[in-house]
């Protein structure tokens, strides 16, 4: 999750429009000068607003930039449910094993379709320098870079 997504909008868009507030406005732009001044002022209004209000702390290393709040609870649902069907591994027609079949194939669903949701959203975002990047990822082995 980014920082983005983690950030308290509410906080944000009062925050923001406290420092607008503060702005100097005008009713005639005249010249270039003016007009720089203007979208400096404003730049810098929003700027400090996500400087002060959004945490720069970003995910853990050891964790996917896919991944998310509801894969971490579906994780460990999971776990739980293994846990059930392990202690009742004898009789193979409970209930159980069939809900941790299930839990265990929605996972996986879920891990595919963020998966893709963050490859089409990284997509978006495609520019010069970044098209190189994507060359790469999408031209090389499907390998996650591990070392045996």
């Amino acid at each position: 999750m980014t920082q983005l997504q983690m950030a308290n909008w509410k906080k944000v868009k009062k925050t923001l429009s406290c420092k607008l507030k503060e702005l100097e406005t005008r009713e005639d732009i005249h010249t270039p000068a003016e007009l720089h001044t203007c979208i400096v002022e404003l730049t810098c209004a929003i700027t400090e607003t996500m400087d002060s209000s959004i945490t720069k702390n970003g995910p853990p290393h050891h964790q996917k930039c896919w991944w998310s709040q509801t894969l971490t609870t579906k994780f460990n649902e999971g776990g739980r449910l293994t846990q059930r069907a392990y202690s009742r591994r004898s009789d193979t027609e409970d209930l159980v094993h069939h809900e941790h079949k299930k839990a265990r194939k929605e996972y996986g669903l879920m891990i595919e379709s963020m998966k893709r949701e963050h490859w089409a959203a990284f997509l978006t975002f495609l520019d010069r320098k970044s098209v190189w990047t994507t060359h790469c990822y999408a031209s090389g082995d499907p390998t996650d870079g591990g070392r045996a």
